[in-house]
């Protein structure tokens, strides 16, 4: 049963990272981890620390970006 669920997060990941075209990278990590999250029946808090921590990490995703830009 868990192993269906992971094979189906994976195809349904691998479409919507299709969709988007994998440019929004972080914003894809976001969504599957969220899945699983609420999957394994996660709680609010959880999911609102969650949201927190990978807000956190968008910024300093987009700095180390930049910065990899300015040196290419």
């Amino acid at each position: 049963n868990v192993i269906k669920k992971m094979v189906y997060v994976k195809i349904v990941s691998s479409l919507i990272l299709n969709i988007i075209g994998a440019r929004n990278v972080v914003g894809y990590v976001k969504i599957v981890i969220g899945v699983i999250l609420n999957m394994i029946g996660a709680n609010r808090v959880l999911l609102i620390i969650f949201n927190q921590i990978s807000n956190i990490g968008q910024v300093e995703i987009m700095k180390l970006m930049n910065l990899f830009k300015k040196h290419n």
